[in-house]
């Protein structure tokens, strides 16, 4: 209290913070649907019940372990996994991290706020950048030939222009499924990413 540092116990819940916290975001709406994503996924159903300041660097420790080694959370009451989006499984240490970082954003703002004096995520240990990084899986692509013989399959079929744009310009699957014909020029044979 002498330093000025003291902020008062909450008993504010993190998911009813994090709700406010993601109402209040202004960045590009796929930036707040991954926060979104992370957030009912993997956050809320791990720590959602605790205070805001009872969270410890201990339940978050506890979290990422749990999450990459299973997904789930052990004592969970939701009707469904708390693992990956699709439900299954354990997390990559690329993934988990995302969700350290989610919660350090989430959590810096409420330090900002003057919710919390300082961040648990600071003294956290999720995995180091090195770790998910060496745990990146390796990709392999076709040769030419394979992917003539995959686009010749699937000659006169509707799908085709696609599979052709995608082969041929490295756009992403979310990119390419974007487009919206003002951004396509079949005279010309270009598209812009808008």
């Amino acid at each position: 209290m002498d330093a000025g540092s003291y902020v008062p116990p909450t008993r504010l819940t993190l998911a009813a913070y994090l709700e406010q916290w993601l109402d209040s975001l202004r960045l590009a709406p796929q930036t707040v649907g991954n926060y979104r994503a992370c957030v009912h996924t993997h956050l809320t159903p791990h720590l959602g019940h605790l205070a805001l300041s009872e969270i410890t660097p201990l339940h978050l420790n506890a979290m990422y372990n749990t999450l990459e080694r299973t997904g789930n959370h052990l004592s969970c009451c939701h009707t469904r996994p708390c693992g990956r989006r699709d439900g299954t499984g354990p997390l990559s240490r690329s993934s988990v991290r995302h969700v350290h970082n989610t919660l350090s954003a989430a959590l810096r703002d409420a330090v900002d706020a003057g919710l919390l004096a300082a961040s648990p995520t600071a003294r956290a240990k999720p995995p180091t950048l090195r770790q998910a990084k060496a745990q990146r899986p390796t990709f392999t692509t076709w040769t030419a030939e394979q992917l003539s013989t995959f686009l010749t399959h699937w000659q006169g079929h509707r799908y085709l222009p696609l599979w052709h744009l995608l082969a041929t310009t490295g756009l992403r699957r979310g990119e390419a499924l974007g487009l919206r014909w003002q951004d396509v020029d079949l005279e010309r044979g270009t598209a812009a990413v808008r």
